[in-house]
């Protein structure tokens, strides 16, 4: 359900694409989320960020974070 609700939610434009590029700064309402959390064990290689809306990252906080072990929706 939550990868459900993940792929409905806002994605950057070109327009805002085109702003990060040059100014090196995400686009207001969104962050770098890691997929692995660092305290579970993930790191901050690229492979392991994800923008995301932070909106959809506040409300989702616990089922993004406190996940049963396995049960990350990134991991497959």
């Amino acid at each position: 359900m939550l990868q459900k609700e993940l792929k409905k939610t806002p994605i950057l434009n070109f327009a805002q694409l085109a702003k990060m590029e040059k100014y090196g700064k995400l686009p207001k309402g969104f962050i770098i989320h890691h997929k692995v959390p660092l305290f579970r064990g993930g790191d901050n290689s690229f492979s392991n960020f994800r923008v995301m809306n932070s909106k959809f990252h506040q409300k989702y906080n616990k089922r993004l974070h406190w996940y049963d072990d396995g049960k990350n929706i990134y991991e497959k």
